[in-house]
């Protein structure tokens, strides 16, 4: 076994993916392999990649083509090392990445409750997001996501133990190229934290043709993908999470999110997948229910 798994999902990205494997050729740490996850590519891929074989341990595994989130599932499953780290096929480690993720990994003593190491991103020279306040040394997914720090650090980059990982999935029965990867990352955060640094692991370079830049058309494009995670938010993280790691308002955004959602797929194609369940519904009246009572007792 080695300490990392470095996996790339790629799609028609030959010009691109000479950046991060360039920056792992760069790595001051050794011990990791890396899987490209070509997802039905029509470029030359394959070509381009192929001529790192000598310089990484790397492997390259071609699938026909299902969206970002089937490539992380290949990717798990064929993982070898402790670690497992996503690399971006259009961003790049700085070359002391992997060997402080290492050192900060391997400092911990409290191996059980954590999931792995979360670091800062930058672009153009300048840290993406706020940096992780002092005195903030763990934070689980959901925290990052729906407690009182989210939306504050944005683009971040973090390894993740391999072992927690395989034993979950993101759905690829969907009529969708797309899933977001925090469907799998919050259900991780029930359970786990992250450990936090303010070092830089990752240049991040946002392409015209890339997720960020593009998310409405994104969203509409793949509404199943994004509704499906939108109900495993009220379904899974809002009934299972931890009350005093949620926002007052966590609940309130889900569900807004969630029929946002809901009324863009109906005026595209019609409802194409199960809805909110009556479960679902019980959780949103009791959290009303919930709010109802804190403001008479507040009067």
């Amino acid at each position: 076994m080695c300490k990392f798994t470095v996996c790339i999902p790629s799609y028609n990205r030959a010009h691109t993916i000479q950046k991060p494997l360039d920056s792992l050729v760069k790595q001051t740490f050794k011990d990791f392999e890396v899987v490209v996850i070509d997802d039905g590519s029509s470029d030359n891929t394959e070509e381009v990649v192929h001529q790192y074989e000598s310089l990484l341990n790397l492997r390259y595994i071609k699938k026909v083509n299902g969206g970002k989130h089937t490539a992380l599932n290949r990717g798990v499953a064929c993982a070898k090392g402790e670690l497992f780290v996503i690399l971006d096929s259009d961003d790049q480690f700085v070359p002391t990445c992997l060997e402080k993720m290492a050192k900060l990994w391997d400092r911990c003593k409290d191996k059980d409750s954590f999931c792995g190491v979360m670091g800062k991103s930058m672009t153009n020279g300048k840290m993406i997001g706020r940096p992780f306040p002092e005195g903030l040394h763990s934070l689980s997914y959901v925290e990052y996501h729906y407690g009182n720090y989210a939306g504050w650090f944005l683009d971040c980059c973090e390894c993740l133990r391999t072992d927690i990982l395989k034993k979950y999935s993101w759905p690829e029965n969907l009529e969708t190229k797309f899933v977001p990867e925090n469907y799998v990352m919050d259900q991780i955060g029930l359970k786990y934290k992250l450990l936090l640094t303010n070092e830089i692991f990752m240049d991040k370079v946002y392409e015209n043709d890339g997720i960020t830049n593009n998310v409405d058309n994104y969203v509409k494009k793949n509404i199943c993908g994004y509704l499906f995670n939108a109900i495993s938010k009220i379904e899974i993280i809002l009934l299972k999470a931890k009350k005093e790691e949620l926002k007052p308002t966590a609940g309130k955004y889900m569900w807004c999110y969630y029929w946002q959602l809901v009324k863009m797929d109906a005026e595209q194609k019609g409802p194409r997948i199960k809805h909110i369940s009556l479960l679902g519904y019980a959780m949103w009246f009791r959290y009303n229910l919930v709010q109802i009572v804190k403001s008479i007792l507040r009067k």
